[in-house]
């Protein structure tokens, strides 16, 4: 599982690079005028020796080489400046950042609370050196056709990992943080184990609509990610059997939950 922070001297790194590519802008800028100011600047005359023009069908071989190597220079300082933008706004532009999921969440469900263990992943897909901070989430589940403002809101109430038991041949949560901001690179990706935590909830045979919504510090729009949840009369009985301590895997879908009977696989496959 991916840290929750990028290190000091990486970060460090990043705005020294962001700090060196201004000095490039500026001296390409510079190198272009430079060029521009020799290529239609006329030359000056020799103060001394009386004038002798060579005729005007036979260009002196100074003048054939001055004219093309000032216009090499030139193309070549238009090509530096135009590559010092692009890499000054396409390295410091808001990085795009996409939200994944997995095919798998744990529901454990008690006779007041239910716990959902999610695991999102956050990448960014293009090159850049900026950062996005993922500064909170939230889930929000209902029936199907039950409208979104009486879905449960699931709190994110902890993050942790699952520890793998030889003897008992089973999963155990381990607590890891609290719920603390998240700091996605294009290097380094986050994919925390989040536990969320709803009360006075009671799953019931059917279909759930979900919504994770992941907050942003450089935007004030977040992203979201919808899932569908199947629970079949055996996903009931596993989780009320299983109580508060015993989680029971379930499949999720991608989107909304219309075409769930196309998605392969059984939703209750995996339980414990």
């Amino acid at each position: 599982m991916a840290s929750t922070d990028d290190t000091p001297a990486s970060t460090l790194e990043r705005s020294r690079r962001g700090r060196h590519r201004w000095p490039q802008l500026v001296g390409a800028a510079v190198a272009l005028l430079l060029s521009l100011h020799h290529l239609f600047t006329p030359s000056k005359a020799k103060p001394a020796g009386p004038p002798q023009e060579p005729p005007a069908s036979a260009p002196t071989p100074e003048r054939s080489r001055k004219g093309p190597h000032q216009w090499i220079q030139t193309v070549g300082a238009v090509a530096a400046l135009i590559l010092s933008l692009h890499n000054l706004f396409t390295l410091h532009r808001r990085p795009p950042v996409r939200l994944s999921l997995p095919h798998l969440v744990r529901i454990a469900q008690g006779p007041r609370e239910v716990w959902l263990y999610l695991q999102p992943t956050f990448t960014i897909t293009s090159k850049t050196e900026q950062l996005e901070v993922i500064s909170g989430m939230e889930l929000k589940v209902g029936r199907v056709g039950m409208p979104p403002e009486q879905w449960k809101v699931f709190v994110w109430n902890e993050t942790g990992e699952w520890v793998y038991d030889p003897e008992d041949q089973d999963l155990t949560w381990k607590f890891l943080a609290d719920p603390t901001p998240l700091i996605v690179s294009q290097s380094q990706p986050q994919s925390p184990i989040g536990l969320f935590i709803a009360e006075r909830l009671q799953f019931e045979p059917g279909d759930y609509e979900a919504t994770l919504t992941a907050h942003r510090t450089t935007t004030k729009k977040p992203l979201e990610a919808h899932f569908c949840l199947r629970f079949s009369e055996p996903d009931i009985l596993a989780l009320r059997q299983g109580g508060q301590w015993k989680w029971h895997g379930v499949t999720l879908q991608a989107g909304h939950c219309e075409g769930f009977e196309k998605h392969r696989g059984n939703p209750s496959a995996l339980a414990r």
